[in-house]
């Protein structure tokens, strides 16, 4: 998962140089992977100290912010990362399907309960996410919203198979 980070962060800061409220913006929103503020300052001090990053000072209004740019090594070892990454196929994990293979654990009514609330959960996140890939298609037409669409089709997926199983175990107490 750090390979696939600092491509993140990277990738972020080749399409335009950030400071790091900026970067923290683009990073809140949603992402194929989770990245906390505290994680992604480690990650841009260790490309820094490898050539990769450079940091500079800039004034804007009454305060100084550090802005990060791509350095030429930086955006060289970008592309050789992002080669090897789309040539890898990383099998996802799904840590929320844990809870499903005890399932039968719980009395069926409140598994029945559980199930209903983390579907109303993902129905959420579903609008969530069409609201993130409207956003992003009116940008641009690219990678980003490819992997928007991606989260947004396992979502819809996880949400097909919840409603299923929801309808199985009401057939099948």
């Amino acid at each position: 998962m750090t390979e696939q980070r600092h491509l993140l962060i990277m990738g972020l800061l080749y399409q335009s140089d950030m400071h790091g409220y900026m970067l923290n913006a683009h990073l809140g929103m949603t992402m194929p992977i989770s990245l906390k503020k505290p994680t992604a300052y480690n990650i841009l001090e260790s490309l820094e100290r490898e050539g990769l990053v450079t940091g500079s000072q800039e004034a804007t209004g009454d305060r100084k912010r550090r802005v990060f740019t791509l350095s030429e090594l930086g955006r060289e070892r970008y592309v050789e990362m992002l080669q090897k990454q789309l040539a890898e196929f990383i099998p996802g994990e799904y840590p929320g399907m844990v809870s499903m293979s005890f399932l039968d654990d719980l009395p069926p009514e409140e598994a029945n309960r559980a199930l209903a609330k983390r579907l109303e959960k993902i129905k959420s996140f579903t609008d969530e996410l069409a609201t993130h890939s409207q956003d992003r298609a009116a940008e641009h037409q690219g990678g980003g919203a490819l992997a928007l669409a991606f989260m947004k089709d396992v979502v819809e997926l996880e949400l097909k198979y919840v409603q299923e199983l929801l309808k199985h175990l009401e057939e099948h107490p």
